[in-house]
């Protein structure tokens, strides 16, 4: 176990998000979150309606990727037709980088290709 006790600090990125999700799953519904639906095939595995199975670990190679990849999360609520605009979407960093004066101030604005 790594310094600290903490079990979710050991092993690699698959066994963290794991343990991370558990303990926030665990307490959330604890804390009351509302039932979600869960398909025959996420019950078969014993998992619930929360997260999605997969994910994608990309370690960021420089500030072009970090930018890159902040533009997708910008974007994604647009992509998606939730709001029309970044700022719009009341989770996003978007509006508190423009305002706070990014250090990709000018790049973020470049539309994902």
């Amino acid at each position: 176990m790594p310094a600290g006790g903490d079990p979710c600090g050991a092993g690699g990125p698959s066994f963290r998000d794991g343990c991370i999700k558990s303990r926030f799953t665990k307490l959330w519904v604890a804390g009351g979150a509302p039932k979600t639906g869960v398909s025959v095939s996420r019950a078969k595995r014993h998992e619930g309606g929360i997260w999605q199975r997969r994910f994608w670990d990309h370690r960021i190679r420089d500030e072009e990727d970090l930018i890159r990849h902040v533009n997708y999360i910008h974007y994604n609520p647009i992509k998606h037709g939730l709001v029309r605009c970044p700022h719009a979407w009341p989770h996003s960093s978007f509006l508190r980088w423009v305002q706070e004066g990014s250090p990709f101030k000018v790049l973020i604005f470049k539309r994902i290709a």
